[in-house]
């Protein structure tokens, strides 16, 4: 199994399952209301995916150094496939980040 961090605010059975089944070697919860910079061990990742309802507040910038809202761009609890190099959550979001 990959490796699962334990900091994180969703539940823990749904993230393992995630590596369990392996479909990542690696998920990273970002918490609400935080900022988390992918730079050395964490750059890489492969996917993300938006929990609660996406608003405003929730920033996500991809490597290329674009950067988009989660309420202009993405839809909850969906997975989607880029890599990104800084998220930045509001109160109402947790971002889940997939390495594969």
């Amino acid at each position: 199994m990959g490796r699962v961090d334990s900091y994180n605010t969703t539940p823990a059975e749904a993230v393992a399952q995630l590596s369990a089944l392996g479909l990542t070697s690696r998920v990273h919860v970002v918490a609400a209301s935080t900022q988390f910079d992918l730079t050395g061990s964490d750059a890489g990742n492969s996917a993300f995916i938006i929990t609660g309802t996406p608003n405003a507040g929730t920033v996500l910038t991809f490597a290329d150094g674009s950067s988009a809202t989660a309420a202009a761009a993405f839809i909850k609890d969906t997975e989607f496939n880029y890599t990104l190099s800084k998220i930045v959550t509001n109160a109402a979001n947790t971002v889940v980040v997939l390495w594969k």
